[in-house]
């Protein structure tokens, strides 16, 4: 994929550049304001100290200073508040690759002349919605089954992904994409897992490098982290699009036979 693994960072080459540059700058903001402007309270030094009070008496086999313990967590109502503010921010910030990965179909297909499948911003919004809620119904259902069966839910990865693409490009319904998502990742799945597996070691290459800025400068630390999650989670979502553009050109045959070799590769 050596065509598309530089295609995917180029996160503003949508038909508005100004949206694209719009979203990624909302979404740095909207991260920086955990650490610079926090609603609540972000000192979770008595948790921590607690959580290490626990650990030791939990390890001595020492059960009634364990229940003891558990009864009084110190977290304050300002640092629920504060937890709130981060939930929301991350919340944003998936729906923002959600957004991005709708309007990169949407626009692939505009500009192919295949207007008919080019689903309207409106519905856009409509899915995007529907994927939030039920993310939030199901979300403890899979975290119980991904501890469970965790080798399985790491094999499952490169098909789960592809399913805010199958939904957000108006091909198939909400639980029809459950079942196109693997359907459509046929001849795939080898490709996924490399491109998500070089992503992934992208974020732990920059994430180091991070690390090395903290020792110089904590600002500088917490600008760049919030820069580069954004980066990594709009390269993510263009990345779905792109392979799942690839995938339904197979059917709809909007590129050559040559482009969709040069990105598999």
């Amino acid at each position: 994929m050596n065509q598309s693994i530089t295609e995917i960072f180029k996160i503003d080459k949508l038909r508005s550049v100004n949206l694209a540059r719009g979203l990624f700058l909302i979404l740095v903001i909207l991260n920086l304001t955990t650490v610079f402007f926090p609603i609540g309270d972000n000192d979770f030094t008595a948790v921590f100290k607690w959580y290490d009070r626990l650990y030791d008496a939990a390890t001595a086999g020492d059960s009634a200073a364990t229940n003891e313990l558990l009864k009084d967590v110190p977290l304050t109502h300002d640092n629920w508040i504060y937890v709130g503010h981060v939930l929301v921010v991350e919340l944003l910030t998936m729906i923002g690759g959600l957004l991005y990965t709708g309007i990169y179909i949407r626009d692939h297909r505009i500009e192919m002349g295949n207007t008919a499948h080019a689903l309207p911003i409106n519905k856009l919004i409509v899915r995007i919605f529907l994927i939030i809620v039920g993310f939030m119904i199901l979300i403890i259902p899979i975290a119980c089954v991904s501890a469970i069966l965790f080798i399985g839910a790491l094999l499952l990865i490169p098909y789960a992904v592809m399913f805010r693409a199958c939904y957000l490009s108006g091909d198939y319904g909400f639980f029809g994409s459950f079942k196109a998502m693997f359907t459509e990742t046929k001849g795939f799945y080898l490709t996924n897992v490399k491109n998500l597996v070089l992503l992934l070691l992208a974020s732990f290459l920059l994430d180091a490098v991070v690390e090395l800025v903290g020792k110089i400068s904590s600002t500088a630390q917490y600008v760049l982290d919030s820069y580069l999650l954004v980066l990594l989670s709009l390269a993510t979502a263009r990345y779905i699009g792109i392979i799942y553009c690839i995938m339904t050109d197979r059917h709809f045959a909007f590129v050559s036979q040559d482009e969709v070799d040069g990105v598999k590769e």
